[in-house]
């Protein structure tokens, strides 16, 4: 028989409009198997009531922060938390010169730099967050069970928000006297070499706040940590391009350097890839001309490498 627990973690998320998908993906990631996930979903469903649910009710503007199942079958250091704000993000930024578009463009760069003002603002806070968790156990010996505890010892004069929700960061601490949390948040762009969407840390994975703020410093143009010349790609100069024709990007590490993440900025566009081997693929602007392509990859040690290439768009031939 399904786990009651799990039974009602189902039903609670399927009235309140996530989809079986995003529910069953959550609860995977956190440990349980697959037989009794699908064993909670027949309970759940075959009970069901049929209800409009809140996010269709308020909409898919509100992020939902999922409290961590009770009872998890493995200590799930990631926790698990559903966020219905990534249905609301764009995965990547798409260039687009046409003048019928240039107010919406505007919009979208204006968005994209909030938008990463505030990512900024929480890799400050988890960071704080985590370096006063450290404090209060090594004062106590456990973590606190809730994040208020933080301020009740004097560890931290208040409890940082999120900047949008204006809410406490989901944190949830393992055991009666625990001796692991999870602290969770969610990107709404990609920052230096960390990928929009839902970040999970912990006691036993710290968050290099400071070394993500050079990598984006460094992707910015800015004073960042210095990087090396060094990185091989593609050399997209040799040949011209059709407006928006196929282009493909391979980028490749130095002698004895190994890459964690791999990033490509040109106009508007921005595309990151987290994983090896990296070969990214998008089309060439629309406009003729030479556009500047810069590259970027991030290795273990969190170091930058940059590398810089063009792509020259031709006329396209008339077919007759």
């Amino acid at each position: 028989m399904a786990d009651q627990n799990l039974i009602k973690y189902v039903k609670k998320n399927l009235a309140e409009g996530f989809s079986a998908e995003e529910i069953r993906s959550a609860l995977i990631g956190a440990g349980w198997d697959n037989i009794s996930v699908t064993d909670a979903f027949a309970e759940a469903q075959s009970t069901a009531t049929p209800t409009g649910g809140f996010l269709e009710q308020h909409g898919k503007k509100v992020m939902v922060a999922l409290a961590v199942l009770v009872a998890l079958p493995a200590l799930g250091l990631a926790g698990t938390y559903l966020y219905s704000e990534l249905s609301d993000q764009p995965s990547q930024i798409v260039v687009d010169t046409t003048n019928t578009r240039a107010a919406e463009q505007e919009t979208a760069a204006e968005e994209t730099t909030q938008n990463l003002t505030r990512d900024l603002e929480r890799l400050s806070d988890i960071q704080e967050l985590q370096t006063a968790l450290r404090v209060y156990f090594n004062a106590h010996q456990v973590y606190p069970k809730g994040l208020a505890e933080l301020v009740d010892d004097k560890v931290l004069e208040s409890i940082p928000l999120d900047p949008k929700l204006n809410q406490p960061y989901p944190y949830y601490a393992f055991g009666e006297q625990p001796n692991q949390y999870t602290l969770s948040f969610l990107l709404e762009g990609d920052v230096g070499g960390l990928r929009a969407g839902l970040q999970v840390f912990s006691a036993d994975k710290i968050l290099p706040a400071d070394l993500i703020k050079n990598q984006q410093a460094l992707v910015e143009g800015k004073a960042g940590q210095g990087a090396s010349g060094d990185l091989i790609i593609t050399d997209l100069s040799q040949s011209p391009f059709y407006p928006s024709e196929e282009v493909l990007l391979e980028v490749a590490a130095p002698a004895g350097t190994e890459l964690v993440s791999s990033k490509v900025v040109a106009g508007g566009l921005s595309l990151l890839d987290p994983n090896p081997p990296f070969v990214f693929r998008f089309s060439a602007p629309a406009t003729e001309g030479v556009h500047e392509v810069s590259v970027f990859g991030f290795d273990t040690a969190g170091r930058g490498h940059v590398a810089q290439t063009a792509i020259t768009v031709i006329e396209a031939e008339n077919s007759f």
